[in-house]
């Protein structure tokens, strides 16, 4: 995936306006910068598992006004049956859950949370 995104975004990383990094979201350290959106595709903990770590270390990185956009889709259930567990998961960890959504495509059915960290 990242080689993939190197070769589309090949100018705006040789002009310095993208960084590409390969790293576990619980260690990485932008040195006190801050991401203003963060997008996640088919992450399983927040839907299946316990995602408290994921959400704290996204919270972190988020500038406060940051935005989540978390999208997910499982073969075997409808995407209102996902996005319900990514906003309660949200929820639990106190984010501001600002949008929910369900597309159909022809391969399946996508859910889409979008989300703000807890206030700091």
């Amino acid at each position: 995936m990242i080689a993939a995104a190197a070769r589309r975004n090949a100018e705006h990383v040789a002009a310095g306006r993208a960084t590409l990094r390969v790293a576990e979201l619980r260690s990485f350290d932008l040195g006190g910068r801050r991401f203003a959106k963060a997008f996640a595709m088919r992450v399983g903990v927040f839907t299946r598992g316990d995602p408290a770590r994921e959400f704290a270390a996204l919270a972190q990185l988020l500038k406060p006004e940051g935005c989540l956009f978390l999208f997910h889709d499982e073969p075997s259930t409808g995407a209102d049956d996902v996005g319900s567990r990514l906003a309660a998961a949200a929820l639990r960890q106190s984010w501001r859950v600002e949008a929910l959504s369900a597309q159909i495509f022809d391969s399946g059915e996508v859910a889409c949370l979008i989300a703000r960290p807890p206030a700091r």
